[in-house]
């Protein structure tokens, strides 16, 4: 590249052309080193541009078989997923066919993922009449679990809240500390909640660093490599950190208005909302949600459970003098 830096999309352009081109050669040579897969097995698909499926398929065997899985309620990278319409020139024909049941989820956090969904992911959506978008059923039995939601007007709050939970949280419900995980919106808040935590002398896991530049990056990818469910510590990440992941109870902080980004957020919320496999706790600072999560109390309210701190007053300027 002429200024020395590669493009914006090299990862969604370059990268799968040098690997089709590469096979190609390979395909055509007598390298015996040249690794074919029998059958491949492709999750998260909505995070996957055409050029990665292509890519991918140039390691099929004569054998040629693929199993894709896709979720457009997770779309966080707002992937164009026109391609997953039809999956025309790929391996599949006919319809999607539609998990609708969860074996993870608690019937309750189903339920309220699926309605959150309703109402701010699924209008965001180009319609589609082959890739299903559809509710999520469990089939779990009914479990004990705990849905709190909160409207925080400052992070100071939250990060007092976070400790008057986690306390609730090990004592009142006798969870373990490795059950819990905090996730926020970015590096910066998650590294303050770290600190405020260990300030109260919880040993904390988490797969922070406050340097974004590129020893920060490859420290985070170390350290989700080591972040392992056996580890006996509260867990704290980015929501983007934990995608793919799950854990009994989580915590959610929600952007602050000024950070929100209309597109993509309402897939934020909704994939954190989905790691939860029991208990679900909300800190919300969007107003837009203000009325949906209204709800929650309403319907699992636990009189035990933690309240915010008393919204500071806001100073008035005295009046000019007349």
């Amino acid at each position: 590249h002429p200024n020395g830096r590669p493009p914006k999309h090299a990862l969604d352009e370059y990268v799968p052309q040098l690997v089709c081109e590469t096979v190609e050669r390979l395909q055509h040579s007598a390298n015996p080193a040249m690794r074919q897969y029998d059958a491949i097995l492709i999750d998260e698909g909505q995070d996957f541009q055409r050029s990665y499926y292509d890519a991918l398929c140039r390691f099929l065997s004569a054998n040629d078989e693929v199993f894709f899985v896709a979720d457009r309620k997770q779309n966080l990278y707002l992937r164009d997923d026109s391609w997953l319409e039809k999956m025309s020139g790929t391996k599949f024909r006919g319809r999607w066919r539609e998990l609708k049941q969860s074996y993870r989820l608690a019937p309750t956090i189903a339920q309220e993922a699926n309605r959150f969904a309703e109402h701010f992911v699924l209008n965001n959506l180009t319609p589609s009449t082959t890739l299903p978008a559809g509710a999520v059923e469990s089939v779990l039995p009914l479990a004990n679990s705990y849905l709190g939601w909160h409207n925080m007007e400052s992070f100071a709050a939250i990060t007092v809240m976070i400790r008057r939970l986690v306390r609730w949280l090990l004592r009142t419900r006798e969870l373990k500390p490795a059950d819990i995980v905090i996730l926020t919106p970015n590096q910066q808040e998650g590294w303050t909640i770290v600190t405020a935590l260990e300030a109260e002398n919880f040993a904390v896991n988490h797969i922070l660093t406050d340097d974004e530049g590129k020893i920060g990056r490859r420290h985070r990818r170390f350290r989700k490599r080591t972040f392992a469910p056996e580890d006996e510590r509260l867990k704290v990440g980015t929501i983007h950190g934990f995608k793919g992941w799950e854990l009994q109870t989580v915590i959610v902080v929600t952007p602050p208005p000024e950070q929100f980004w209309e597109a993509q957020s309402p897939y934020l919320l909704y994939v954190a909302m989905t790691r939860a496999r029991e208990n679900l706790i909300v800190l919300n600072r969007y107003p837009a949600y203000n009325a949906y999560g209204a709800a929650w109390n309403e319907h699992y309210h636990d009189p035990t459970a933690p309240q915010p701190p008393p919204a500071q007053p806001q100073s008035t300027p005295p009046a000019a003098a007349g």
